[in-house]
């Protein structure tokens, strides 16, 4: 690391730190909140409206002040916008889908965790030995190839998985993972590329700051738009049993760990139809979220194929 000067101008931002994670939680307990068939809809438009204007405050400062937290100022380069976009499309990719599927091999094929993370291993596998290809593949095609054929691949093995048994294709379910990883990982590689390359000398703190900040928050969003397309899919395919006691009936329809927990305390045939029930819903949902994300990743590889030149103005000569 090259010595660098103290800057006593910039000093910790606490307070706007605080104002922007306010901001997203706010939201995000805005989204959970509404799907819920026995949510109060002004309370979430209340909470909704407080979280979005603590979010746009919290931009306009960033944008007038001399020593911002996060330099948006730098997103006005098409280069490092898009890079942006990929990182944090990247994290919603793999985050959200380990969600739903240890959600699936712990709760619909009844996996233990250490045999769900067993099954994930291909995932991981894929994903570090994607470094060294992807940075080397850069340097021989281009940034914009790599970039948009690792998203039209993710693309790919979403749909791949949409339609994937788990249970009993497990070959299948694992190519499908190894290919989400490499890909995933060569869009995370591009993405850094795409910034850093483009960014002034000066800026360059800024951009890696901005480029940390939407690995986290890509995580933190994967979680929350994952669980509410799952849970929102859940709760409208889901076919109750009729002869379910009627103080059950929101608690089983909440979601699948929900089902799971009333199945628990039915000891007849009714729990046994309950957790078919369940299955078949979840299955439902699988298949549906996979699908939305792989046209959404598909729609995206278009639009960067487009937008990024084809060569920066360096490249990176191998992956760190």
């Amino acid at each position: 690391m090259p010595n660098q000067p103290k800057k006593p101008e910039k000093t910790w931002k606490i307070r706007q730190a605080l104002v922007l994670i306010s901001a997203i939680l706010l939201l995000v307990y805005a989204a959970k909140n509404g799907i819920r068939s026995n949510s109060i809809p002004y309370v979430t438009l209340v909470i909704a409206f407080i979280g979005a204007s603590l979010l746009f405050l919290f931009v306009r400062y960033q944008l007038i002040v001399t020593t911002p937290m996060i330099d948006f100022r730098i997103l006005n380069q098409r280069e490092i916008a898009v890079g942006i976009v990929m990182a944090l499309v990247a994290m919603i990719t793999l985050v959200g889908f380990e969600l739903l599927l240890t959600q699936e091999l712990q709760l619909v094929l009844g996996k233990t965790p250490l045999e769900a993370g067993l099954f994930l291993l291909p995932l991981m596998i894929a994903s570090g030995v994607s470094g060294p290809i992807a940075g080397r593949l850069v340097t021989i095609f281009g940034l914009r190839l790599v970039a948009s054929l690792g998203i039209f691949l993710s693309a790919i093995s979403f749909m791949i998985l949409a339609y994937t048994d788990f249970s009993h294709q497990t070959i299948l379910a694992w190519t499908g993972m190894a290919l989400l990883g490499f890909s995933v990982e060569a869009s995370m590689l591009a993405s850094t590329a795409a910034i850093m390359t483009s960014v002034p000398k000066e800026k360059s703190g800024a951009a890696g700051a901005l480029e940390g900040m939407a690995y986290e928050l890509g995580a933190g969003i994967g979680v929350a738009i994952f669980g509410l397309l799952l849970s929102g899919t859940y709760v409208a395919t889901i076919i109750l049993p009729a002869e379910l006691p009627i103080d059950m009936i929101v608690q089983a329809r909440a979601s699948i760990s929900e089902t799971v927990q009333v199945v628990q305390k039915l000891d007849n045939d009714v729990g046994v139809q309950l957790l078919h029930a369940s299955r078949v819903a979840f299955s439902s949902s699988h298949n549906l979220v996979l699908g939305i994300a792989s046209s959404i990743l598909l729609a995206l590889a278009v639009i960067i194929w487009f937008i990024l030149p084809k060569r920066l103005r360096s490249q990176i000569p191998h992956a760190s």
